[in-house]
């Protein structure tokens, strides 16, 4: 799901609905009650009197709301829908900012808004238009009942007793004004629902074993004949793909983009669950432990870590809550990052911007690191980690790695040869399956 959209669902869709009982359940159920209570009040007086008011209540109870809903039914969930979408473009647009100012896509992409932010205004527009229309239908059921109530009461009810029916009356018809408008909420309700069941629905694609097993202490990684694809219509992403990593042990994947290295990621991680293959971590079959316990064994470095806009000493401890001050130091050394940080005003109370745009490429990556470091997991993943930098700082930020490493298990996926001469063995991608690299060889292919 785009990121946008779903901000939408959980922000916008819910606050939609916090209303749902104010203004769609509870207004039907009041003036239910109101229109029996008047009926029994004016047939207390006259029956004409009670039928009377009684036909036009139910042109203002019945009538209005469904003429309402028949004119907004579509324009509610298209509203809903249209700012979806529109939130989407507008994440979309913000995130992609850097890019589409250096592809010259910037006219392009206010083009789309402003699209989508009109298609939003003429929806709004027909709303109010029927809103304004259905308010002084409403007004107009309202007085001709109290017009009507009073002609009939003049010759059947005493005079003493005639403002009373018809001030009774004309309040009463108060009960069935926001009639209408709970219409127009329910289609609007009635589609946010629909949107947020459709995240509340959903079936996990990964479940944990009921009896989940204990997890080693340092724990190998043999993956066998593993292949997978994310449905059965898709061609297979990983085909037959195996390989072992012993603890202490340090491998790297070398593959172009699109090869495959970060579905292996997310099947090692149990983001997806795999049906072909043996995946087996400390000897037993992945999915034989709990999702938390396996993460908590794979400490994941990506090219694109985010960095929160808070302070650097925050962002390491994401990764370990708990960590003491002292620990977060310790980490950012192995990183050889604490001495750029307290070079920084602030120290590590620095507030980096949002994603990190206050640091350099080299700089985020190794505040990322160290928040790996400080994790502490028996396995480390490194997926392109260095992609997004130039060669010297990939170089340097790569030797702080395997510096900081030493002695944890360590998988490199990467499509550029930097440093592979220190793996202990490199596989490359070719035609989804893994072939042990002749030129780094320092065992035999599993």
């Amino acid at each position: 799901m785009r990121s946008g959209d779903l901000l939408s669902r959980v922000i916008d869709d819910i606050e939609n609905l916090q209303n749902l009982y104010l203004r769609a359940v509870a207004p039907p159920v009041v003036s239910v009650i109101i229109a029996l209570l008047l009926t029994i009040f004016l047939g207390l007086f006259d029956g004409v009197v009670a039928v009377t008011a009684l036909v036009f209540m139910l042109g203002a109870g019945i009538g209005v709301p469904m003429l309402t809903w028949w004119g907004n039914e579509t324009a509610g969930k298209e509203r809903i829908t249209s700012r979806a979408e529109l939130n989407a473009h507008l994440v979309d647009h913000i995130q992609g900012m850097a890019e589409t100012l250096v592809y010259g896509h910037t006219t392009l992409q206010l083009q789309k808004i402003q699209t989508l932010s009109q298609k939003l205004i003429t929806i709004e527009q027909h709303t109010a238009r029927f809103d304004s229309l259905q308010a002084a239908f409403s007004v107009f059921i309202s007085n001709s009942a109290a017009l009507a109530v009073l002609a009939l009461a003049i010759p059947r009810i005493e005079g003493i007793y005639l403002a009373t029916v018809t001030l009774a009356t004309i309040a009463a018809f108060e009960a069935f004004m926001p009639l209408a408008q709970a219409a127009v909420h329910l289609g609007a309700n009635a589609e946010a629902a629909r949107r947020l069941f459709d995240i509340s629905d959903m079936s996990p694609v990964v479940h944990d074993p009921a009896a989940a097993l204990t997890m080693p202490d340092k724990p190998s990684l043999i993956i066998e004949n593993l292949s997978f694809r994310y449905n059965a219509e898709m061609p297979l992403i990983l085909h037959n793909l195996s390989l072992t990593l012993q603890p202490g042990e340090r491998i790297a994947i070398l593959g172009e983009s699109g090869s495959g290295k970060s579905t292996l990621v997310n099947v090692l991680l149990r983001f997806w669950d795999y049906d072909e293959g043996h995946i087996l971590l400390g000897g037993h079959e992945l999915h034989t432990y709990k999702q938390t316990n396996i993460r908590d064994v794979f400490g994941v470095m990506t090219q694109r870590t985010h960095l929160f806009n808070t302070s650097i000493r925050e962002n390491i401890r994401i990764a370990r809550r708990d960590a003491s001050d002292e620990a977060i130091e310790k980490a950012a050394r192995e990183a050889q990052i604490h001495d750029f940080i307290l070079s920084l005003p602030e120290g590590y109370d620095t507030y980096v911007g949002e994603d990190g745009a206050q640091l350099s490429g080299g700089q985020r990556q190794r505040i990322a690191l160290a928040r790996v470091l400080l994790k502490d997991s028996q396995i480390l993943i490194l997926d392109e980690a260095t992609a997004n930098l130039d060669v010297i700082t990939e170089r340097a930020v790569l030797e702080t790695i395997l510096q900081a490493t030493v002695g944890r298990s360590l998988l490199i996926l990467t499509h550029r040869s930097v440093l592979l001469e220190q793996m202990d063995a490199v596989y490359v991608v070719r035609e989804k399956r893994l072939q042990l690299s002749s030129g780094f060889m320092t065992r035999s292919a599993e």
